[in-house]
């Protein structure tokens, strides 16, 4: 209660012009700041939807890959049960296959694991990235420039780790 009559006997020092000033100028700056917020939120939900959109095209390629190529049908098992029972059907629907043919499905298969394990590692990456992001939004929105924040964002990020061993979460 103190500071808002300090505030007030202050205020009533200057001229009626001067107030009017000073109000429109802390309107103008309340403005800017929800201006800013918006724009930031705005920037977040268009990210969010990129994400998004990417994750649905890399699960659609995903899907189309075991289906054209029904030899590495077991890699996107999603149970043992079902690894076994699908590898089975693989080992017995390529038993009969020559050398060149069956290196050529080894090397497929490997490629497609490959494929899979650095989709996961960039999911995970982007994970991880968005939410270091977000909080260095929030606190250079709090103590910083923004201009800082690009440099800080993309400068030494590591490339995902490749053939790291699944382990359920990020």
């Amino acid at each position: 209660m103190h500071i808002v009559k300090t505030l007030w006997h202050w205020l009533h020092k200057f001229s009626l012009k001067d107030r009017i000033t000073l109000m429109l100028s802390i309107v103008a700056l309340v403005l800017s700041a929800i201006s800013y917020l918006s724009s930031v939120r705005s920037a977040e939900d268009v990210a969010s939807s990129s994400a998004i959109s990417t994750e649905y095209d890399l699960f659609k390629d995903l899907m189309r890959i075991e289906v054209e190529h029904p030899a590495v049908s077991h890699l996107f098992a999603q149970t043992s049960v079902s690894y076994e029972t699908l590898a089975g059907q693989v080992a017995r629907a390529s038993g009969g296959a020559d050398q060149h043919t069956r290196s050529k499905l080894l090397l497929e298969e490997r490629g497609v694991a490959d494929f899979i394990f650095t989709s996961y590692e960039e999911t995970c990456s982007t994970q991880k990235r968005t939410a270091t992001d977000r909080t260095a939004h929030l606190f250079l929105a709090l103590w910083g420039s923004r201009a800082s924040l690009g440099k800080a964002s993309s400068v030494g990020r590591p490339a995902p780790a490749r053939r790291k061993p699944l382990t359920g979460n990020c």
